[in-house]
């Protein structure tokens, strides 16, 4: 079985010694590690290893089991990815990311699912779905060594893309107040891309950044309240977590896209898959 490590990392503001200190403890089911509180989903069981890692085991094949972490204020989160990862996966391999928090006054709330998939064995799909927030508008942007390839016009339609098997080497999801959201990734290489619409297929254009817009929210999201982390196929997952209360100047996932000056904080996840 493949092994895929998570580790949350801020990537500013910390030196590179400054993850040898471990501030962590376990009071089962739960572990605190670096101020943050986690908690298990489904049959998934926790606990800090030697290097200060929280390690997130018994995870099956029906998506329920994973890990639930506690991350008020952080609306901005970078998702950073060491490869090799999913140029490796097999069919059926797996990670859901939903970002928990206030939207129309309500606390607890989806407010965005981002799903990458590993589909047929060779291809895969990703998805970004806004529609709890009853999301009005989405539009895809695709990049390529920095210039822009296409813009799609908005439309009603979620984003689904398909692409060639290829690593996931960092991603980026902004909540702001103002209703708009946004899914950047960044791959591994240069791949053709094709986004599914009612209307038909698009593409393929080939890049290696994509941008994922949800506009005109119907129920605005103001505060991100917790990031749930749901994986299939995966094996254990090892997770380190860190925030920082500053922001980047550009969505370092994708150079050109400028970081929202409402966005005030974040926050970032790593993954290596093994």
């Amino acid at each position: 079985m493949k092994f895929l490590v998570a580790t949350l990392l801020a990537l500013a503001a910390f030196a590179p010694g400054a993850l040898a200190a471990c501030d962590g403890s376990c009071s089962p089911p739960n572990c605190t590690l670096h101020g943050i509180n986690n908690a298990p989903l489904g049959v998934a069981t926790l606990s800090i290893d030697a290097n200060c890692h929280l390690l997130v085991s018994n995870i099956g094949s029906n998506g329920f089991d994973g890990v639930v972490q506690n991350v008020p204020n952080c609306v901005y989160m970078v998702t950073e990815l060491v490869t090799p990862n999913f140029s490796a996966s097999i069919l059926g391999t797996r990670a859901d990311i939903t970002q928990i928090g206030t939207a129309g006054g309500v606390t607890g709330r989806t407010i965005s699912l981002t799903t990458i998939a590993n589909v047929s064995g060779t291809l895969m799909r990703v998805d970004m779905d806004c529609s709890t927030v009853a999301v009005t508008a989405y539009s895809t942007e695709i990049y390529d060594a920095g210039s822009l390839v296409y813009a799609q016009n908005p439309t009603v339609d979620p984003p689904i893309l398909l692409f060639p098997k290829t690593d996931v080497a960092a991603m980026a999801c902004a909540l702001l107040p103002s209703g708009e959201l946004y899914t950047t990734l960044k791959l591994g290489s240069d791949v053709p891309i094709q986004i599914q619409t009612s209307q038909g297929t698009l593409g393929p254009y080939t890049g290696a950044c994509v941008k994922m817009r949800g506009m005109n929210a119907g129920v605005i999201p103001t505060a991100q309240e917790a990031i749930e982390n749901r994986f299939r196929n995966t094996g254990t997952v090892q997770i380190l977590s860190l925030f920082a209360g500053s922001l980047p100047d550009v969505d370092t996932v994708c150079p050109l896209a400028q970081v929202p000056a409402r966005a005030r904080t974040w926050g970032a996840l790593k993954m290596l898959y093994r």
